[in-house]
């Protein structure tokens, strides 16, 4: 089924549907007997031409109790009453109409809904969202990330990248002053998602449950992470080489700076602005889905807490991974398949679950690639025990899900067992070493182009890296 279906396309075609809508009489106690009547009528004169008719003999003999794909009926309902033309006029009226329908159709996890390819029932929720459409629900309940298109103007981006080639010392038309391929660098300056990327704030309000949940201020800043590539990356692209993604070196998932627990508030979401365009194969960030819920199972069975590598406290000496990433590279490579490469324009903003196996990926294109990291705390922990379903975040939701507990109604009973405790993580001393050489050449000094040695980090890509003048 074809949403242009649903069109407007003709004068008699928007009569009927403000016929609809004067109809109903905007009252939402008679709702329910307008569907099961429109149900009946469908065939008549009297309602056979409006789009609410066409939804329903699309869906044959359905009621509003029983319906075989209550995401789809949604998305006609969202696109029904958010067409352009109807924004001013009708504005209050369909918007009223679409929720007073969302919260008729109510159908929870157990009374049904469609299957996804992560085996995932989706439904209508009574839950209201700022800017996520249920398309973008769907997938984020599949595969764990949504893309937010257009989310910041490129004059915001513009602001902070005009000084990102004097910052780091290179030739932006010179790949030989290029002298580290992944460079993690301090920030200046900072503002306020909420006036930076307004349409962003909104998707990650409506993922983590709202924004009275979210810790604020929730700023964003210009500490680029910066992917060059190499010329070994470009050659290998050029040959036709495949990059395979269990190869990388970097799988990890976020907080380098607090100790896990399955419900830990410091990391509510994984967030990632495009600061350039991203092609494939031009550095994007690695991400496997499969992670999930191979972390939310490791922190389920540990809730006396874990390491950012993931070793259980109190158990890191016998811990057979170490202290470096050998946990995350271990699981990749024995327990996912599934990979994705995240690209984009400028300006959009990758949101994933905070538990996304991800890596640096190898910018085999040698574009310029800039992202930032930003972190989304949460006022208080993640709760995987609520009384009502429709209080779960999405990311809750997700959560569960993986584990199984979604049906159950949550993890009824777990709780942690371990301190809550902050980390200082080694990079933050690097990274002010940096940050005075990139002010002394925002100041015209010559100091020479960033110079970056060690290993990759948690958070920004680069471990124990090391700042030198040369």
């Amino acid at each position: 089924m074809q949403l242009s279906n649903f069109i407007p396309n003709n004068v008699v075609e928007a009569q009927n549907r403000i016929q609809i809508y004067n109809l109903m009489n905007f009252d939402p106690d008679r709702l329910e007997t307008i569907l099961r009547t429109a149900t009946k009528m469908a065939t008549t004169s009297l309602l056979s031409s409006t789009p609410l008719a066409k939804m329903i003999l699309a869906y044959k003999n359905i009621n509003y109790t029983d319906l075989e794909d209550p995401i789809l009926l949604g998305k006609l309902v969202d696109y029904l009453v958010e067409l352009d033309n109807w924004k001013d006029t009708w504005y209050a009226t369909p918007t009223r109409f679409a929720a007073e329908i969302r919260k008729m159709l109510e159908i929870s996890g157990r009374e049904g809904g469609t299957t996804t390819p992560n085996n995932t029932k989706t439904r209508i929720m009574t839950r209201t969202y700022r800017t996520i459409t249920p398309d973008q629900i769907s997938h984020f309940l599949s595969h764990g990330w949504v893309r937010i298109p257009s989310a910041f103007t490129p004059s915001n981006a513009q602001k902070w990248t005009k000084d990102l080639w004097t910052r780091l010392g290179y030739d932006p038309l010179d790949k030989s002053t290029w002298t580290q391929n992944r460079i993690n660098m301090p920030h200046h300056s900072e503002e306020d998602i909420r006036t930076f990327a307004p349409k962003a704030w909104d998707a990650i309000c409506d993922l983590v449950g709202g924004e009275q949940r979210i810790e604020t201020p929730c700023m964003w800043s210009d500490g680029f992470i910066v992917n060059l590539g190499t010329d070994e990356w470009e050659r290998d692209y050029k040959e036709g080489k495949p990059l395979d993604p269990k190869e990388l070196d970097n799988w990890h998932v976020d907080g380098d700076f607090f100790v896990h627990f399955l419900d830990s508030r410091e990391q509510g979401l994984l967030v990632i602005p495009l600061f350039t365009d991203i092609l494939p194969n031009g550095g994007g960030t690695m991400i496997s889905p499969d992670g999930i819920g191979i972390i939310a199972r490791h922190l389920r069975d540990n809730p006396q807490g874990v390491t950012p590598r993931m070793a259980p406290l109190g158990k890191e000496d016998q811990w057979q991974y170490g202290k470096e990433l050998g946990w995350y590279i271990h699981n990749v490579k024995n327990n996912c398949q599934n990979f994705a490469e995240m690209t984009g324009n400028l300006g959009d903003v990758i949101l994933l679950h905070p538990f996304m196996f991800h890596s640096a990926s190898r910018n085999r294109l040698r574009r310029p690639r800039v992202i930032t990291n930003p972190p989304v705390s949460l006022k208080e922990p993640f709760n995987y025990d609520r009384p009502n379903r429709e209080e779960y975040s999405l990311v809750e939701e997700k959560t569960l899900r993986e584990l199984g507990a979604w049906e159950e109604g949550g993890l009824k009973g777990w709780k942690i067992v371990g301190e809550r405790k902050r980390i200082v993580p080694d990079r933050l001393k690097v990274q002010n070493k940096m940050k005075e050489l990139e002010e002394k050449r925002l100041r015209g000094e010559e100091v020479g182009g960033t110079d970056v040695t060690g290993t990759t980090d948690q958070d920004g890509e680069i471990i124990e890296q090391v700042a030198l003048m040369v």
